[in-house]
């Protein structure tokens, strides 16, 4: 597991850095800060979109795309809105498989569209395809208990 440094905050992943790729959004990443690395190992994280479809104030989004939560994320659909600074609520949730040999941008959501960032993005840019495994739409926007 190695550490890298962004923005001041840290992300472990089994990964290497790896040269510089731009990224397709400059204005999503926290104080403009992310780094590219290859993936050592498989690494999962989380897809939202809305299926193709839009909708007022939010534009569509498929399942196959390049950004992705990365991390812990526990939090409500309407929060994870806010930390990852969607354009708006989602309606579909996948699990995403990053290969090892995966070429990511990573660091931290900026405060775009509604949001107020925060949350630990990933860009794939480069490398073998992500595994995408649609789930069941079961996340609310009110927190629980358990």
């Amino acid at each position: 597991m190695s550490t890298f440094v962004v923005s001041g905050r840290t992300i472990d992943l089994q990964a290497v850095a790896h040269p510089h790729i731009v990224t397709r959004r400059t204005n999503a990443w926290l104080q403009g800060g992310y780094v590219t690395v290859q993936l050592l190992a498989a690494t999962e994280a989380l897809r939202v979109h809305t299926g193709g479809r839009s909708f007022p104030g939010r534009p569509a989004s498929n399942l196959e795309g390049a950004w992705y939560a990365i991390g812990d994320v526990i939090e409500t659909s309407s929060q994870h809105v806010q930390s990852r600074a969607l354009p708006g609520a989602f309606t579909q949730v996948a699990t995403v498989t990053l290969p090892p040999g995966a070429i990511i941008n990573i660091g931290f959501c900026s405060p775009l569209f509604v949001g107020f960032g925060g949350g630990a993005q990933a860009e794939h840019v480069g490398g073998p395809s992500v595994q995408f495994k649609p789930l069941p739409n079961v996340w609310h926007s009110r927190a629980g208990r358990a």
